[in-house]
C-alpha cells in the first residue's frame, strides 16, 4: 500500500497552492483561448504571455483567502477543486461557457438526459483532477499559529498578490484592455470565478425574484372553423438546438438524413438558432414577442401554445426530451 508523505502547510500557503492549480491545470479552456490569440497576434511579447497565469493566479488567490479561516478552509477549497474540474472538462472538451442559461439547464434537465454525458473520460478526468486533489487537501494538516501570525500571513499574502497584478498592470495594461476588450469570451473563460458567478445570478433569478403577475396576451385572438370542416389532427414535431452542420439535408457528407431525404421536405437555408441548448430555444420558439424577447418576462406571460388553447384548439404536448421549459405548464402534458 503507498503511503503518502505528512502534508503540512499553512491556510495561506494551501490557498495559493490551490489557486496555482486551479490556474494552470483546470483553466485549460482559458489557456487554449490566450494561446489562439497570441497565434494571430505577432506583436504580443513572451513576457505578456507569462504574466497571464501569473495574473490569474493572484486573483484567484485573492478570491480563495476570505475562506482560509481554519474551519472552513478545507471544505471551502474541496468544493471549488471539484466543481473546477468539472466546469474545466466541459469548457475544455465541449466548448461549454457557463452562463446562467447553462446552469438553468442543468437545474431543469432529467437523469436521462444526463446519463448521455457520462464516460469514462469524464470520471477518469474528475477522479485524477478533482477527487484526488480534494483528497490531498483533506489529509493536509493545517499548521496552528496565532491570531496576529495567521493574520500577518494572509496580509503579505494579499499584498504579494495585489502587488504582483499592480505591477503587470503598469507594463501591460493596455495590451490587457486590448485583448479583453476583442475578446470578451476570455473572462467568461475563467474558472471558477465567471461559473460562481453565474451561478449566483440564476439561483438569485429563479429562486429569490419578486413574483410578477402574470400577462395574457392577444385575448382578442378567436378560432372558428367552418361547421362542416372535418376536424384536423396537427402533428407538430420540435426538435430544436440541432446543428445544421450534421445534417445531410444541410450539406453533410454523411447520409444522415436517410428515411427523411426523400420526402419533399421544405429546407430553409437562411435561419439562425436563438440559442444553443433547451432552455433558451424551446421558450423563443414560442414566444409571442421574438422581437423584442426576453426570458424573464417569457416566464410570465402567454405563448403560441397558451393563445390556440384559449380559442378552443384541443392541444396535448407529448414529451420525450426532459420538459418543455414552461411552454406546456398550462396545457394538457404527457412524459414519454
Amino acid at each position: 500500500m503507498i503511503r503518502l508523505p505528512k502534508l503540512k502547510t499553512s491556510a495561506a500557503k494551501l490557498c495559493f497552492i490551490t489557486a496555482t492549480y486551479v490556474s494552470l491545470c483546470l483553466n485549460l479552456s482559458f489557456t487554449g483561448k490566450v494561446l489562439d490569440i497570441a497565434g494571430t497576434q505577432t506583436e504580443m511579447s513572451a513576457l505578456f504571455l507569462i504574466s497571464v497565469p501569473a495574473v490569474l493566479i493572484a486573483l484567484l488567490n485573492i478570491a480563495f483567502l476570505p475562506f482560509s479561516s481554519r474551519y472552513s478552509i478545507k471544505p471551502a477549497l474541496i468544493f471549488i477543486v471539484v466543481t473546477s474540474a468539472m466546469f474545466n472538462y466541459g469548457a475544455f472538451h465541449y466548448g461549454v461557457i457557463f452562463d446562467d442559461n447553462m446552469f438553468r439547464n442543468f437545474a431543469e434537465t432529467d437523469t436521462t438526459e444526463s446519463a448521455a454525458y457520462l464516460s469514462f473520460s469524464l470520471l477518469a478526468t474528475l477522479l485524477f483532477t478533482g477527487v484526488l486533489p480534494a483528497y490531498l487537501i483533506a489529509k493536509t494538516d493545517i499548521t496552528k499559529n496565532s491570531f496576529k501570525k495567521e493574520a500577518l500571513m494572509r496580509m503579505a499574502s494579499v499584498g504579494i498578490s495585489v502587488f504582483l497584478v499592480g505591477f503587470v498592470a503598469f507594463f501591460y495594461f493596455q495590451d490587457y484592455v486590448s485583448i479583453g476588450r476583442n475578446n470578451t469570451v476570455l473572462r467568461k473563460s475563467v474558472i471558477p470565478l465567471y461559473p460562481y458567478k453565474m451561478a449566483y445570478k440564476f439561483i438569485r433569478k429563479d429562486y429569490f425574484q419578486k413574483p410578477v403577475v402574470f400577462r395574457q396576451l392577444a385575448l382578442d385572438a378567436t378560432h372558428t372553423p367552418p361547421e362542416t370542416a372535418r376536424k384536423k389532427l396537427v402533428v407538430l414535431i420540435l426538435g430544436e438546438t440541432q446543428r445544421s452542420m450534421n445534417y445531410s439535408l444541410y450539406g453533410y457528407a454523411r447520409k444522415t438524413n436517410a428515411f427523411t431525404e426523400n420526402l419533399g421536405l421544405t429546407v430553409f437555408q437562411d435561419v439562425t438558432s436563438y440559442g444553443t441548448a433547451t432552455a433558451q430555444s424551446v421558450p423563443y420558439i414560442f414566444s409571442m414577442t421574438p422581437e423584442n424577447y426576453d426570458a424573464d418576462d417569457e416566464k410570465n406571460q402567454d405563448n403560441v401554445i397558451d393563445v390556440a388553447n384559449r380559442t378552443g384548439i384541443a392541444l396535448r404536448w407529448l414529451d420525450n426530451n426532459g420538459g418543455c421549459k414552461g411552454v406546456c405548464d398550462r396545457v394538457d402534458f404527457e412524459d414519454m
